[in-house]
């Protein structure tokens, strides 16, 4: 139980940045894409549009795990515009409120990409000169060509006490101390298991987080990492399967909690230390000596 609770304290300062990270100013030297997303045949009244750069990692959806997005923007009536560093990027685009807060699709909602007239994923040209995109027609997503070869991943999120944890996004990343993961996954089933396909070979780090939002988890939501205080990594060939994964996930401490006392009175302090040493006494009644 300590070193679960210890392991969500490490865990915390990890996935604090995780959204800031996506929101960042963007870096000098970007260009302005606007344009209309519409989706069956008609402008998407509300929702997020997501640009996925080719040069940072694979196709955006595996399947059952979704690749984090290189920049969002809102779509009001089908419109958007977003500052992108040039480059090349796949486009696609979540229909949902704005309200109803970030986080991968969820049951009954639409996701859409743009193709091209082959049904391939369609590819945008980003200049620093920027780009008028004009009306893009988008689709539901469904498998295509562009997923590369992958390896499977299964296990199980519990909490503290080994019960399963249902409807945790488990989030995947290359490397620990980024400030955003690379993918999410679906929400875990009502036992807590959950089956991912990941690009091969890896390696990748597995963090469970209850709640996806703005800045510091939630307190008392519960967050976890594969391997706890000590975490670990998965990998595996193409066509292979990693099973028996297990993920603790512990409740949040509220801010400041457990932390040291800090004493600058060095009246204070000695006092402090006499209360302990007579703690050790009453602990030792019969002799022996403090660790």
């Amino acid at each position: 139980m300590r070193q679960a609770w210890r392991a969500a304290v490490v865990l915390v300062a990890v996935v604090t940045a995780l959204s800031s990270g996506a929101a960042a100013q963007p870096p000098a030297g970007t260009g302005t894409v606007s344009g209309q997303l519409m989706a069956e045949g008609q402008p998407l009244a509300e929702g997020v549009i997501a640009f996925f750069n080719l040069a940072t990692g694979p196709a955006p959806d595996q399947g059952t795990v979704r690749r984090i997005p290189d920049g969002v923007a809102v779509v009001a009536q089908g419109r958007f515009t977003i500052q992108l560093p040039p480059g090349r990027y796949h486009l696609g685009a979540l229909a949902r409120p704005v309200a109803a807060g970030p986080g991968p699709p969820r049951p009954g909602e639409k996701f859409y990409f743009a193709r091209d007239g082959e049904g391939r994923l369609r590819i945008l040209e980003v200049l620093v000169t920027g780009l008028e995109a004009g009306d893009i027609p988008v689709q539901l997503a469904t498998g295509f060509a562009e997923r590369g070869e992958t390896f499977a991943v299964q296990g199980r999120v519990l909490d503290e006490e080994g019960k399963p944890l249902p409807g945790v996004v488990i989030l995947v990343k290359k490397q620990l101390n980024t400030p955003r993961p690379d993918f999410a996954s679906d929400p875990t089933a009502a036992d807590g298991s959950f089956s991912l396909h990941l690009p091969a070979p890896g390696p990748y780090y597995l963090l469970a987080r209850e709640h996806l939002g703005i800045g510091r988890p939630l307190s008392g939501s519960r967050i976890g990492i594969f391997g706890g205080a000590e975490p670990a990594q998965v990998q595996g060939a193409a066509g292979a399967t990693v099973p028996g994964i297990e993920i603790r996930a512990a409740k949040v401490p509220e801010p400041g909690a457990d932390r040291p006392e800090v004493i600058t009175d060095p009246a204070k302090a000695e006092e402090k230390r006499e209360e302990k040493l007579r703690q050790r006494e009453q602990v030792m009644p019969f002799g022996g000596s403090a660790p």
